[in-house]
């Protein structure tokens, strides 16, 4: 069942999930690619999952997605109840999905809505760093340099044409 999740939020569905790369520049990418927040300042997010795991489940590493912890989490995931439970937990990724492979997936399951940052008990394991929105546009042609642009991310025919449309051919509109 967590596969249905997996896929369900690398697709655009609201899940419990929280997506994560061991990429920063994959990280710096998506701090800086989402549309309709070009004015705003954006926040790359690192988190040391492994020392999430021994303090929220009692166990260091990544946990797969049928170890008891995470398998009371998949399935609250699928329930319609509140989402009241404070678990929270870094899983192992099935790639099972061209997506997942090339943007390096990992995810956090969550059992409420509350912000990893909001919990006193993760202090020193979750930081952020702010992006100036007037940043945004310099750091996305410098990762788009390096590869790491819309067609290389989301390598389908759609992403392709977007990123071709917006760069290569703008001057067709």
């Amino acid at each position: 069942m967590a596969s249905w999740l997996f896929l369900m939020q690398h697709y655009g569905l609201p899940t419990r999930l929280l997506d994560w790369t061991e990429s920063p520049l994959l990280a710096t990418y998506f701090a800086v690619s989402e549309e309709g927040h070009a004015t705003e300042d954006g926040a790359l997010w690192a988190l040391d999952p492994f020392s999430m795991n021994e303090i929220t489940a009692g166990q260091e590493g990544l946990l797969q997605p049928g170890h008891p912890y995470v398998a009371n989490l998949v399935n609250l995931a699928f329930t319609h109840g509140t989402a009241g439970d404070p678990s929270v937990a870094a899983i192992v990724t099935e790639e099972i999905d061209l997506r997942m492979l090339v943007q390096l997936s990992g995810f956090t399951i969550h059992g409420s809505p509350n912000p990893l940052e909001a919990r006193s008990d993760l202090d020193g394991i979750l930081k952020s760093y702010l992006i100036p929105a007037f940043a945004k546009e310099r750091i996305r042609r410098e990762l788009a340099s390096l590869g790491i642009r819309e067609r290389n991310v989301f390598p389908d025919l759609e992403h392709l044409a977007r990123d071709l449309a917006r760069d290569e051919y703008a001057d067709f509109r």
